[in-house]
């Protein structure tokens, strides 16, 4: 009986993956859209580019390291089949880096349940199909998996920061907040993907920062005050900032009225709420 619960449960995650498969699918051809955003399409075609002109640059003079490498360097990976093939096709480059978009979100559903896989499902159409936010998450979901076990998180952590550096946040909260055991690793381990992103930019462009981190403390130098004004006064944030309270507010009435939770999952889920506000906010005020 198990077993054809984890079975149907597999084939509902399988189905719910092609269903996003072929709807992305289909859209490609009006990106930017409602389903990727134009820095999908800056994803797709640097990744095409490197395959081609063995050079990272999205317009083929300039070099750029403005992304996420680890992600890059799976999309890199994906299509090098179709390089060593001769296939030239565009639509068959951007069905396979749709495909590994995809597989990591089968993944995130993978560790859901119940109701959750589905709005995971539904999610996974409007949060960054093509970029590398999904990637991010299910290390985080795994780091977060992992802690509840009393598992090692480390290596779980060297790939989250090495997804997104900015994603070191989310690993000060688990720190201060949690018993986590090895936080000396851990703290290693964040500083060794912070390293290792540095190095791959230096290698690039002889500096250790991406062209878009240049660009935004460039953009804060002239005035970070007002740029941060402006950003968390937009109608957009504004309401952004609304749903999460709204959402806070029901987590703390959550995690202060259920009783059955353990005292280490509180600890989690303070640092996991912290984490998300901490980082919110870290994006509002420095893009």
């Amino acid at each position: 009986m198990a077993y054809d619960k984890t079975m149907s449960r597999y084939v509902y995650v399988c189905s719910l993956g092609l269903a996003i498969f072929a709807l992305s699918f289909c859209s490609i051809e009006y990106l930017p859209n409602a389903i990727f955003e134009d820095d999908a399409y800056f994803y797709f075609q640097i990744a095409k580019n490197i395959l081609d002109l063995g050079q990272s640059t999205f317009d083929g003079i300039s070099t750029t390291n403005g992304y996420h490498p680890l992600w890059m360097a799976i999309l890199v990976v994906v299509g090098a089949p179709l390089k060593l093939a001769g296939i030239q096709s565009l639509t068959t480059y951007a069905g396979f880096f749709i495909a590994a978009s995809c597989l990591v979100w089968m993944l995130i559903l993978s560790q859901l349940q119940g109701w959750a896989i589905l709005l995971g499902a539904i999610l996974a159409l409007y949060c960054g199909l093509g970029m590398e936010a999904p990637l991010a998450a299910l290390f985080l979901i795994l780091i977060l998996d992992r802690m509840l076990n009393d598992k090692p998180i480390a290596i779980w952590v060297y790939l989250l920061v090495a997804t997104r550096v900015d994603m070191v946040i989310a690993v000060l909260p688990i720190l201060l907040f949690t018993k986590v055991k090895g936080k000396g690793r851990i703290v290693l381990a964040a500083l060794l993907a912070e390293g290792t992103v540095a190095a791959f930019n230096w290698i690039l462009t002889d500096h250790p920062y991406s062209i878009s981190g240049l660009i935004k403390s460039g953009l804060m130098a002239t005035g970070p005050l007002a740029i941060a004004a402006e950003n968390f006064s937009s109608a957009g944030n504004l309401y952004r900032y609304l749903v999460v309270a709204v959402v806070n507010i029901g987590l703390f009435y959550f995690i202060g009225t259920n009783t059955n939770l353990r005292v280490d999952s509180r600890r989690l889920w303070l640092a996991l709420i912290i984490t998300a506000d901490t980082f919110l906010l870290a994006h509002t005020f420095m893009s």
